[in-house]
């Protein structure tokens, strides 16, 4: 658990410490992972010492008690021994003594109960010494559990220190592909700010000298007149006509490059007129509009269409009409018009 929380600390610091950016080049995050790599290796082989040195006070602390144990219970063993030698052949032997010199009953009635009781002295002594010798005992049975508690948790230790190395070996084989791609990935800015640079020319080339494939083209064209319009509408009032890629003569406009562009109509036709109108690219219809007749004489109808279409160089575009009206659909002139222009070419 220690490990886990070093281990993400280590990675909160270098991810906090503004030197450490990761907006900064590759070559900085190699040298960031091998900061990394080196703090974690330092700090588990301190922690491993830690463990070892924690093991070895551990089972000196024990021998220690150990041996104290032993020695008090040889020490206890051998005052009880000393005191059954010394003490009782002594006063048998001076009852001995006092019975041959003088007979006295009740001296010597004395004296054996004097003794009787210094024996059960004696053996309440014996009963607390064993009493004490088996809480020795129980501590030290206390302290082999610790110990062996302490050796497992070394073992634990031991095991996650194993794991984090691996973690570590992975980590430096990921640090040796970054290095490795390091070159590669140089190599391929190399290209790119050789090719930015030659778009960054081009660029002020075109800015020089624009050239026909960048000029703008589009138009927008009104009717000036409703009679007699019918088939391919001539919008012949131009408003704009950039590239000239319109002809009012014909209504039609002619794409001089390949490209994607934009067209559009408007109307107002009359009321009781049935009208159909689209727009066609090279006799293929694009969108439709239509007005059904239907409508009272004091209202006018409005239609209009719209498309995208994609055209290579010669393609024409215009407005058809049909009408059910023989001689004019359109209600007013300044308010039917074409418009067009080229949204992005492929020259």
């Amino acid at each position: 658990m220690k490990v886990a929380k070093f281990f993400l600390i280590t990675l909160i610091t270098v991810m906090a410490n503004p030197d450490l950016d990761a907006r900064h080049s590759s070559k900085n995050t190699g040298s960031i992972e091998d900061h990394l790599l080196e703090n974690v290796v330092r700090q588990l082989n301190e922690m491993r010492i830690n463990h070892e040195k924690e093991k070895a006070e551990s089972e000196r602390k024990f021998q220690e008690q150990k041996k104290e144990i032993a020695d008090m219970k040889a020490h206890f063993e051998q005052e009880i021994k000393e005191l059954k030698q010394a003490i009782i052949p002594q006063e048998k032997q001076n009852i001995i003594d006092h019975s041959a010199s003088r007979y006295n009953s009740s001296d010597l009635e004395a004296r054996v109960d004097a003794l009787e009781d210094l024996v059960s002295d004696l053996g309440t002594a014996l009963v607390a010494v064993a009493s004490e010798v088996d809480d020795l005992e129980e501590e030290t049975t206390e302290h082999d559990d610790q110990i062996e508690t302490i050796g497992y948790t070394v073992y634990l230790h031991g095991e996650q220190i194993t794991t984090l190395e691996q973690s570590i070996t992975l980590l430096e084989d990921d640090v040796n592909i970054l290095e490795a791609s390091d070159t590669s990935q140089d190599t391929r800015l190399t290209a790119l700010e050789q090719t930015s640079s030659s778009h960054e020319q081009r660029i002020d080339e075109l800015e020089t000298n624009p050239g026909p494939d960048t000029e703008p083209i589009g138009f927008h064209a009104r009717l000036t007149s409703t009679m007699g319009q019918r088939g391919i509408l001539l919008f012949d009032d131009i408003l704009s006509n950039v590239g000239n890629n319109y002809d009012p003569s014909s209504g039609q406009f002619t794409a001089a490059r390949q490209g994607i562009y934009f067209f559009s109509f408007y109307a107002d036709i009359d009321s009781d007129s049935t009208v159909e109108m689209y727009i066609g690219k090279t006799g293929v219809a694009q969108c439709w509009a239509d007005g059904d007749g239907n409508g009272p004489d004091t209202i006018e109808q409005s239609i209009s269409c719209s498309a995208f279409m994609e055209l290579d160089i010669g393609d024409v575009v215009y407005v058809y009409v049909w009408s059910s009206d023989q001689q004019t659909p359109f209600e007013e002139a300044e308010k039917c018009g074409f418009t067009g222009f080229m949204l992005q070419s492929f020259a």
